[in-house]
């Protein structure tokens, strides 16, 4: 009879993006609701830009929706080029929109 001392690892259940529930949006303190945002993305092993810009939009009142409306249409990606990370792009403008106001 052999005993093994190794331990085997648990593997870890990644959470699904639609468990994922976010604070309502701070318009007055978008810097704080990204935190509390990526936060909400750590524990629930959110990593593909897709789905935090599809997350992130669900959560957005009608105005900062429409800033941020001609960021979401795809636009064809050039053979060889970056890919954009659209969540990025997004935070960025909806950071400078709402410090505008």
């Amino acid at each position: 009879m052999v005993i093994s001392n190794v331990k085997k690892k648990k593997k870890k259940k990644k959470m699904p993006a639609d468990k994922c529930k976010l604070p309502a949006y701070l318009p007055d303190d978008p810097v704080n609701w990204f935190v509390a945002v990526e936060a909400n993305f750590l524990i629930h092993k959110v990593v593909k830009p897709e789905e935090k810009v599809a997350l992130v939009t669900a959560y957005l009142p009608a105005k900062q929706l429409k800033s941020v409306a001609h960021l979401l249409v795809p636009v064809p990606v050039e053979e060889g080029a970056e890919p954009v990370d659209v969540y990025e792009v997004v935070k960025k403008e909806l950071i400078a929109v709402d410090r505008r106001s």
